[in-house]
Parts: structure tokens; sequence; C-alpha cells
């Protein structure tokens, strides 16, 4: 994210609140990233609209390995949200509503 940009424009504060903590933590990484594995995960990741709770709901390739996982998963291995949230009955029902 280009935050300068976003607050010479008077939009920092809007997409901060958009996007919330977590999410927003994921956009400023602070880790060395190897660009090779980013780009791959990119250009590889797919979503199989209106499959939620399907094994293979979610595929992407690292390392030139295919991964495949159900969106529970996908959100625990990705850090957004904790196991025993993803577990929960409500994160079934705000990420559908959501979607």
């Amino acid at each position: 994210m280009d935050w300068e940009w976003l607050e010479s424009v008077g939009s920092q504060q809007r997409v901060e609140h958009i996007l919330g903590p977590r999410l927003g933590g994921a956009l400023d990484c602070y880790w060395y990233q190897y660009e090779e594995l980013v780009l791959e995960f990119h250009n590889t990741f797919k979503h199989k609209e209106g499959a939620f709770a399907q094994r293979n709901v979610v595929s992407f390739s690292l390392s030139r390995t295919v991964l495949e996982m159900d969106i529970a998963r996908f959100v625990v291995a990705s850090g957004f949200y904790t196991a025993e949230e993803a577990q929960s009955p409500e994160f079934e029902t705000s990420s559908r509503g959501a979607y």
C-alpha cells in the first residue's frame, strides 16, 4: 500500500478503516519476501465461486507445488484467522455473508 499517496489524497484513514487491522497488517508486510514465490502465488491463486466448504475451493502454487484447501484452512495458513476462530459457527456465517 502506498500510504503516503493515500494520505496526500485524504483517504488513508478511510482505507485503514475498510481494511481493518488484519488485512491492513497483511498488506504491510515488513518481512523479507521472495519475489518469485509471491509472483507465483498471485499468478496461480484460484477460488471456486460458490464452493465455500469444498476441500479444494482455494488452490495456488508455491515452489512449483500445487496446494488445494478449503476456506477455513486457507485463512488459518495465511494468518488472517486463528484455528479457533475458523472453527467457530460465526466464521462460516460471516464469511458466507460477506461473500
